[in-house]
């Protein structure tokens, strides 16, 4: 999968992110990870069939967000799996905009409180 990493802001748009796998004790965002402070744009992405597994914990099959702040316009969420969020997992204060796209509610967690999926 993808890896975005310490106060980054890609613009990813109109890729396939697949059949990824993010594992081992604790695995987070299969398809992509987005750590420390960054700030991406993805757009009309379709990131579907990405695990997230651990043998302790996991979350975001399809997207992980911690400390944080992704925007997602347009982007297909579907058929990711992991234990907590199999879509989108925020946590660490994370908060992510999710705009116009194909994703189930069900399918969004967070670990802390302060993790928040903003309309």
């Amino acid at each position: 999968g993808e890896r975005i990493w310490d106060r980054s802001s890609p613009d990813p748009r109109g890729n396939s992110i697949s059949c990824n796998r993010a594992g081992s004790v604790y695995g987070y965002g299969g398809g992509i990870s987005i750590v420390n402070t960054c700030r991406p744009t993805l757009t009309g992405n379709v990131i579907r069939e990405n695990w997230a597994t651990g043998s302790v914990e996991s979350g975001g099959g399809g997207v992980m967000a911690y400390r944080s702040s992704p925007s997602l316009t347009a982007n297909v969420l579907r058929d990711n799996q992991a234990q907590q969020g199999p879509a989108l997992y925020l946590w660490g204060s994370a908060e992510a905009g999710v705009d116009d796209h194909e994703l189930d509610p069900a399918a969004v967690s967070g670990r802390t409180p302060a993790a928040r999926l903003k309309a």
